[in-house]
């Protein structure tokens, strides 16, 4: 969900600037994931009038402007079929710099000289049409700034699934209004002139009550379909969706206010007027607005017109009613559909959408009639059209606000925090729920956009939130503290912390619980531990790993373009529990790396990412924390390239595995980038950490270097010959340095060359010449006779 800055402001009086209100609002419960500019515009970007409009004397496709700007009258040529004289637009002069990165200059276009450039919405990176320039209102200023159109803050949330009232600018600005001590107020209804009675138009009958307890419609008549106004193109854009038309826009635009979706039928292309609301008898089928057609299970909500089904309720339109270009009579629905039912439906045809994700999570019946009237007037006044006079509302039993009492020494004992009973009040009805006090505490009136409130702890936990969870002090009780403390030194963790932060890498937080297919693709033979009552199926089950989280954030990331980036996340594994014992829990740290490896330099070619990244900062990561130094095995990992995984070992121990993403999990994920993956077990490395830094003094005598070409077998692995020679070379020995390796003629087939350089000290005198020699002769040997190693000549 995201919404604009702006928008909220109209809805709600406050003072907090965007960071602050997200501060606030993630503080109580509302995460806010980002916040970004809509538009990032500089100084060359203005509005500007076109003055004059000709054909392009080269090209019949393009048009030479005049445009007036701030510093007069400059030449655009213009490929837009939409440009006309006198239209308001945004020009960017010469200098300028789009979004995207492009430059802006001075061309010659099929030889016309054009001073900069005429936008459109996809140029300035948002949502539109990437043909037509934009329209700016006729009161624009020539000369101002643009970025005064498109200097909103674009506000994203990440929101819990209980809370679908969030899911709306109204529900987003009462919680603002609560913590801010704002008022919320709904945005007037401007009617105009209506026509004849509906009652007279259409029927609506309820066939199928229990999946859908409420259906309205209104008829709009004589409308026009077209381009929607800038103010209403600008609003969908900043919820994060593309404008179409006017008709869809509006309906578009009053679900992302008001959280209720809503659906338009050309009216002329029912069979009868009338709407039918049953369900479904098996083996129905029915061809949804996308062209798909679908087998229908039983129970299916249809909205029908007593003859056709015209749409499947609560999830996606028909395409034999949809709206057009020739569209002059909308039948406008808006409805209430049985959260459960819906979601059914949307899992078994696979389909998603904006609606069916408010439907499913549960909307306000009784914002139905206020969304109604809200889009009819939108539409009569943006496309012309006259609304004919009262609705269709066909609601058998009301569904009425709950009623729960709240008593104030409960709260206290269960906060520990002694907070008044006006002020539990006051705090309650900030969030527009109705307190009354009764002898028994307090009477709660829960109005019908907050499904999720339904005991007296949910009563509690909306006053901890807004009374500020970061007031309420940590207390001790006879059997202990309220929250564990830990049973280690947790210094481990915070030296990973730094460490991965002072080299780039960014820390991902998720969540530790998900779904068991996806735990799957790396651990298949672990069973995760279910939960009892998960709030909701992709919340199902405890993490077996952490690689699983990795590759969904890297799937978001991928998906949003952002493709340069090394992240790490750290978090508890859970294994299955032995008998009627509590899961195992084990603290794992996982590493992912994907793109560029390093920035783009015009000095140097763009290098991607590989498994020697990987490898560089697990080794780099295991000196830093005084950890013994890593073997990585080849082995075949489940959900890792076969040819591309290692076991980690340290002193001996198994410690976690790496390698880049398997093809198979890589289409569950939809991820077509490669991704390279680490995860390590931190409780298995916590006592291999030496706990002091170990210094050693600058050596004072000098050291030996002896150079060895080894040629080997090609399936050999270059870190057994390494372990071999530390091992025959002793004390003496203080390094070993794979510096080449080569492959080809002169060499057999099947084999290559391995190049190490052997560094010889001691602490207490002068290496001689012999003893070197000696000890190195003692290496090949050992290699030539464990490895099959020969001496390259």
């Amino acid at each position: 969900m995201q919404t604009s800055y702006r928008w909220l402001k109209e809805l709600v009086r406050f003072d907090l600037e965007p960071r602050a209100l997200a501060a606030r609002l993630t503080a109580a419960g509302t995460a806010v994931q980002s916040i970004e500019p809509q538009a990032t515009l500089d100084r060359h970007f203005t509005v500007a009038e076109v003055v004059s409009r000709e054909t392009h004397p080269s090209a019949d496709r393009l048009t030479v402007c005049g445009v007036r700007t701030g510093a007069g009258v400059v030449t655009v040529v213009c490929g837009a079929p939409n440009v006309r004289a006198g239209q308001k637009v945004v020009h960017v002069a010469p200098g300028g710099r789009l979004p995207g990165g492009d430059a802006v200059t001075e061309v010659e276009i099929c030889g016309v000289r054009s001073s900069g450039m005429l936008c459109s919405e996809t140029e300035l990176g948002l949502f539109g049409d990437a043909e037509r320039i934009i329209e700016l209102p006729p009161e624009s200023q020539v000369g101002e700034p643009a970025a005064a159109f498109y200097g909103d803050t674009i506000l994203a949330f990440e929101l819990t699934p209980n809370r679908p009232d969030c899911l709306s600018a109204f529900g987003l600005a009462r919680e603002i209004g609560a913590i801010t001590g704002g008022r919320f107020h709904l945005p007037p209804l401007n009617r105009g002139p209506e026509g004849a009675p509906m009652a007279d138009a259409v029927d609506v009958r309820l066939d199928d009550p229990a999946g859908c307890p409420r259906y309205s419609v209104a008829l709009i008549e004589g409308v026009r379909v077209g381009p929607s106004p800038f103010w209403l193109r600008q609003r969908i854009q900043a919820s994060g969706m593309r404008p179409i038309n006017n008709l869809v826009d509006v309906t578009n635009f009053v679900m992302m206010e008001t959280g209720q979706p809503l659906h338009a039928f050309d009216f002329d292309r029912l069979r009868r007027p009338q709407i039918v609301v049953r369900a479904s008898r098996a083996r129905e089928t029915f061809t949804t607005l996308d062209g798909k057609t679908h087998v229908l299970p039983d129970g299916v909500v249809l909205i029908t017109d007593g003859e056709a089904t015209v749409a499947l309720g609560g999830v996606m339109g028909g395409l034999d009613s949809e709206v057009g270009p020739d569209t002059t009579k909308v039948l406008l629905e808006s409805a209430y559909f049985d959260p459960r039912r819906t979601r059914r439906t949307r899992k078994a045809l696979g389909i998603d959408s904006e609606a069916a994700l408010r439907f499913e999570k549960g909307t306000d019946p009784n914002m139905v009639p206020y969304a109604l009237d809200r889009a009819a007037h939108l539409l009569a006044e943006i496309a012309g059209g006259q609304v004919r006079a009262g609705v269709k509302d066909a609601y058998p039993t009301p569904i009425v606000p709950k009623r729960l009492r709240l008593r104030p020494r409960r709260v206290h004992q269960v906060l520990g925090v002694e907070i008044s009973p006006a002020d539990v009040t006051g705090y309650l009805q900030s969030l527009a729920l109705h307190v009354t006090l009764g002898e028994e505490g307090l009477h709660v009136r829960v109005p019908t956009f907050r499904p999720d409130l339904e005991r007296e702890i949910d009563l509690i936990e909306e006053v901890a939130r807004l009374y500020g969870y970061e007031r309420i002090p940590v207390h001790e009780r006879g059997g202990g503290r309220l929250f564990a403390m830990p049973d280690h030194d947790p210094a481990l963790e915070a030296g990973v912390h730094r460490r991965l932060a002072s080299v780039g890498y960014s820390e991902a937080v998720t969540n530790s619980m998900g779904i068991a297919a996806d735990y799957a693709q790396f651990a298949p033979s672990v069973q995760p531990v279910k939960i009892a009552n998960p709030i909701s199926e992709e919340l199902a089950c405890l993490r077996t790993t952490l690689l699983a989280d990795l590759a969904r954030t890297a799937e978001h990331n991928f998906n949003h373009r952002n493709l340069d980036w090394k992240m790490y996340t750290m978090g508890t594994v859970f294994h299955p529990p032995a008998g009627d014992a509590a899961p195992a829990e084990t603290l794992h740290l996982g590493l992912a790396h994907a793109g560029l490896s390093s920035p783009r330099h015009w000095q140097a070619p763009p290098k991607a990412t590989d498994w020697y990244d990987l490898k560089g900062a697990i080794l780099d990561l295991f000196a830093q924390l005084r950890l013994p130094a890593p073997v990585f095995s080849p082995a075949a990992l489940p959900g890792l390239a076969p040819d591309r995984s290692f076991t980690i070992e340290a002193a001996g121990t198994r410690t976690g595995s790496a390698g880049l993403l398997g093809p198979d999990a890589a289409r569950h994920w939809d991820i077509k980038e490669p991704l390279w993956l680490a995860e390590l077990n931190l409780d298995l490395l916590r006592p291999l950490r030496h706990p002091e830094p170990v210094y050693s003094p600058l050596p004072r005598f000098p050291a030996v270097y002896r150079d060895l070409a080894l040629v080997v077998a090609d399936a050999l692995e270059a870190d057994a010959l390494t372990r071999t020679i530390q091992e025959v070379g002793g004390d003496l020995l203080t390094d070993v340095a794979l510096f080449d390796l080569y492959r080809g003629k002169p060499l057999p087939e099947g084999t290559k060359s391995l190049a190490y350089s052997l560094e010889f000290r001691s602490g207490s005198r002068s290496l001689l010449a012999e003893e070197v020699d000696r000890i190195t002769r003692d290496i090949v040997a050992a290699l030539a006779r464990q490895h099959g190693a020969s001496l390259r000549t």
